[in-house]
């Protein structure tokens, strides 16, 4: 989880007041479950062969995106018996992909 917006103590109002708006905005965005999650990148998925992938969250992740990939495959995911480590990926064809985990 990122950390929530930290404010300076400041006697000026208008810097305290500048702060309180920042840190409103700031802390909303970082409410959003997609903010919290990791790049993973230069996984290479076999047509027909599943690919487990460890991806470091700890956690059940809420999604994935694709945010490479080298050729024009179909990415879909399988059930994993470890959800919490583990992410498990098909494809239609050959591929290299980087993937954004939340």
């Amino acid at each position: 989880m990122l950390p929530s917006f930290r404010k300076t103590r400041v006697l000026n109002a208008d810097v305290k007041n500048f702060q309180d708006a920042v840190a409103q905005i700031f802390n909303q965005i970082l409410k959003k479950q997609i903010i919290d999650g990791v790049i993973l990148e230069d996984l290479t998925i076999t047509s027909g062969t599943p690919l487990s992938i460890d991806h470091g969250l700890n956690t059940l992740i809420r999604g994935w995106i694709v945010i490479r990939k080298n050729a024009s495959s179909n990415i879909y995911e399988s059930a994993s018996d470890t959800p919490t480590k583990t992410l498990i990926l098909n494809a239609s064809s050959n591929v290299t992909i980087s993937l954004w985990v939340f």
